[in-house]
């Protein structure tokens, strides 16, 4: 069974940078390797000793996680493989929208299998960060959503590792009030956050929330405060 390949020259764009350019080559290999070629031994010869910070709750943090992972599922499915449709670079970022599917037959139909958006985070040229979000098309990768997933429980989050270090931040400003944080992204690595204020209604006796705006942090220190 042939591997299906990756084609960089027909995803790139025109208009990026030669580091841009360097970056999607990065994840489009690592995403060639891990996802279509099953060469594990290549991405632990490349990896290993890396940090490799993960979101999906589904694999366990670090790069050997995501080989398990793969290669666990790949022994029920040997013909899993990404079909990647378009690749998105914003500086250190690189996100991928994907068709991944389980047989080598459902390859291009779009009535089966997932749709898949992964972001990575590199530095100095490396993988060292990866979100993603994951949709069943099928009734039975629907149904896989549906009954696995979360079991990994590390302090990480779903979303930007950033997010947990604000509390202590939105604390600070706003002590004594019940928040949960919203994450907004401007150009990459700075974020305004936003809380969700709680009060009590006259007519209902209903919690209801009003969100104001905090500030903006960068790796997890306000840089801006918003004057409310």
């Amino acid at each position: 069974m042939e591997s299906p390949k990756i084609d960089i020259d027909k995803l790139g764009r025109p208009h990026w940078s030669d580091e841009a350019k360097r970056n999607a080559k990065t994840v489009l290999e690592f995403v060639q390797l891990l996802m279509n070629d099953h060469n594990y031994e290549e991405i632990l010869r490349r990896y290993t000793g890396s940090p490799y910070r993960q979101h999906n709750r589904n694999i366990a943090d670090g790069i050997q996680g995501v080989i398990k992972t793969v290669k666990d599922f790949v022994k029920t499915a040997p013909e899993f493989s990404y079909d990647v449709k378009q690749i998105y670079v914003d500086g250190e970022f690189v996100t991928l929208h994907s068709h991944a599917t389980l047989k080598e037959k459902h390859r291009g139909d779009d009535s089966q299998g997932l749709n898949i958006v992964d972001t990575w985070k590199l530095e100095d040229g490396r993988l060292v960060e990866h979100w993603d979000a994951i949709q069943g098309i099928d009734l039975s990768m629907r149904l896989y959503g549906l009954y696995f997933g979360g079991k990994f429980r590390y302090a990480n989050g779903v979303f930007r590792k950033v997010e947990r270090d604000l509390r202590q931040d939105i604390g600070d400003i706003t002590p004594h009030m019940p928040i949960n944080p919203i994450i907004f992204h401007d150009e990459g690595t700075l974020v305004w956050c936003y809380i969700s204020q709680y009060k009590e209604t006259t007519d209902s006796g209903l919690l209801a929330g009003q969100e104001k705006r905090v500030g903006a942090f960068v790796n997890g220190k306000m840089v801006k405060r918003h004057n409310r």
